[in-house]
């Protein structure tokens, strides 16, 4: 979030440009994630819909490094929506089917805090390599984690299919 409107420059725009692509990403998110949660409810592909969403993750953060205009920032941040609208529906289902029902509103307490938490070490992490090492470094990290994030729901999208519960492992 720091980077954000030092990244907008760099690419030769301005704060409508800034403004322009997260409208554009929260619209399509918008507007996509229910479309997604229409057609992933009557598949109840889950697993295999975090899985593809997390690399269509990576891809789209790969696309900042081919951004040098604001064109080809709305398209990165199109892409993006894209693949948060298709991930948000199955995330959500799979988390709510793993908590303990009695105990639900603390996990998704412990949801939303951990999200917040995490926007917020990004945006410090984020920040200070840009400021010591440049964007490429930074744009590196972020395709990194999110590439390691990919491994990371692979494993655990894997688990849940052998599992009854997450406890509990099927012959």
């Amino acid at each position: 979030m720091p980077v954000w409107g030092e990244f907008v420059k760099r690419v030769h725009g301005d704060i409508r440009t800034a403004g322009n692509a997260i409208c554009l990403f929260s619209i399509v998110i918008g507007f996509l994630t229910w479309i997604a949660g229409k057609i992933e409810n009557r598949y109840q592909k889950h697993e295999i819909i975090m899985i593809v969403s997390q690399a269509m993750f990576v891809l789209s953060y790969a696309g900042y490094f081919w951004v040098d205009s604001p064109h080809k920032l709305y398209l990165v941040q199109i892409a993006l929506g894209a693949s948060g609208a298709i991930q948000v529906p199955a995330l959500y289902t799979l988390y709510e089917k793993y908590i303990p029902t009695l105990e639900s509103t603390f996990y998704w307490a412990i949801w939303a805090g951990s999200y917040n938490i995490a926007l917020g070490i990004g945006s410090l992490i984020s920040a200070y390599t840009v400021h010591h090492f440049g964007f490429n470094t930074m744009l590196k990290l972020l395709v990194g984690f999110s590439a390691l994030c990919f491994l990371f729901t692979n494993a655990i999208m894997i688990l849940i299919k052998n599992t009854n519960t997450l406890g509990e492992i099927k012959n």
